[in-house]
């Protein structure tokens, strides 16, 4: 509540939009503790869900590399670190 009167009680009425501007942004940077997983975590699912994609969308591991424009051994050692060999 200070933090919304700081930020938005500069002498007028503190509306509930100003309260939820404020729980809106905190909620941006949660703490490592709310998260859902670190940020390599969500890098992998991402890289796992797009190697998975071209792999359906290719039908093949060359064609899979080419969508995702790396090499084929790039692929083999992306795809052994993310638990898809």
């Amino acid at each position: 509540m200070e933090e919304a009167v700081l930020r938005f009680g500069d002498g007028g009425i503190l509306q509930s939009e100003h309260i939820a501007a404020i729980l809106q942004a905190r909620d941006a940077y949660e703490t490592p503790e709310q998260a859902e997983g670190s940020l390599h975590e969500e890098r992998d699912r991402t890289e796992r869900q797009r190697v998975e994609r071209a792999l359906r969308d290719s039908g093949s591991k060359a064609g899979a590399a080419r969508l995702l424009g790396m090499s084929r051994n790039g692929l083999r050692k992306m795809m052994t670190r993310l638990g898809l060999d």
